[in-house]
C-alpha cells in the first residue's frame, strides 16, 4: 500500500511538473507583440489652448495565445491636461487593432493650457500593460502570464497660432465700423467739393 501511494505521488508530481513546463513553454513561445503610435513618429503638435492626441496600432503575432491589454501609463505632462483614451482591447491570435485619434477615441489626448509658451515641448513614453491568455478571457480562457511592458516614445509641441483664424466678432465689428467711417468721410469730401464748385460758378455769374 505504501509503495503504491509513493508511486501515485511520484506520478502526480511528474504530471504537475509536465503541466508547469508546458505552461512555461507556451508563455516563452509567445512572440512579443507589435505596437506603434499613430502618427507613427509619435509627434503631435498644436497651438496653446487646443487639444492634440495620439492613436495606436497593435498586432498579436502569436498564433495560439490571446493578447489582453490591462492598462496604460505615461510620463508626466506639463502645461496641459492629459486624458487617457485607451480602450484596453482583447486581441485574438494573429489579429490586429488600429485606433487612430479622432478627438474622442485613440490612445491619449492632451489639452494645452491657454498660456503655454510657443515652442514648449513635452516628451516621454507611453507604457502599454498586457497579459497572455490561452483563450478568449470572455469565453473561458485562462491566464498564462504577464506580457512584457511595451514603451512608445511620444513628443508634444506647442506651435504658433493658426494664421488663417477667422477674426473674433469684436474685431470684425471694428473692421466694419472703420469701413463705415471711411465711407462717410469720402461722401462728406465729395459733397464739400460739389459745394465748392457750385460756389465758384455762382461767383462767376455774379461778375
Amino acid at each position: 500500500m505504501i509503495h503504491l501511494t509513493q508511486r501515485f505521488y511520484r506520478h502526480c508530481a511528474r504530471a504537475a511538473l509536465a503541466a508547469c513546463i508546458a505552461l512555461g513553454s507556451a508563455a516563452a513561445g509567445a512572440v512579443p507583440y507589435d505596437a506603434a503610435l499613430l502618427p507613427a513618429d509619435g509627434n503631435a503638435a498644436g497651438p496653446a489652448g487646443t487639444t492634440i492626441g495620439w492613436g495606436y496600432a497593435v498586432a498579436n503575432t502569436d498564433t495560439a495565445l490571446w493578447l489582453v491589454f490591462t492598462g496604460l501609463s505615461a510620463d508626466t505632462f506639463y502645461h496641459g491636461t492629459p486624458e487617457a483614451l485607451f480602450d484596453v482591447p482583447i486581441v485574438a491570435p494573429g489579429s490586429a487593432v488600429n485606433n487612430p485619434y479622432d478627438g474622442l477615441n485613440g490612445l491619449y489626448a492632451l489639452t494645452w493650457d491657454s498660456d503655454t509658451p510657443e515652442g514648449f515641448l513635452n516628451a516621454g513614453d507611453f507604457v502599454l500593460h498586457a497579459q497572455w491568455w490561452d483563450g478568449d478571457p470572455l469565453a473561458g480562457g485562462r491566464f498564462v502570464t504577464d506580457a512584457d511592458d511595451v514603451r512608445l516614445a511620444y513628443a508634444a509641441l506647442v506651435t504658433p497660432p493658426d494664421s488663417g483664424t477667422v477674426p473674433e466678432p469684436a474685431s470684425a465689428l471694428l473692421v466694419l465700423l472703420g469701413g463705415g467711417v471711411l465711407a462717410v468721410g469720402r461722401a462728406s469730401a465729395r459733397r464739400q467739393r460739389r459745394e465748392h464748385r457750385a460756389g465758384r460758378h455762382a461767383d462767376v455769374e455774379h461778375v
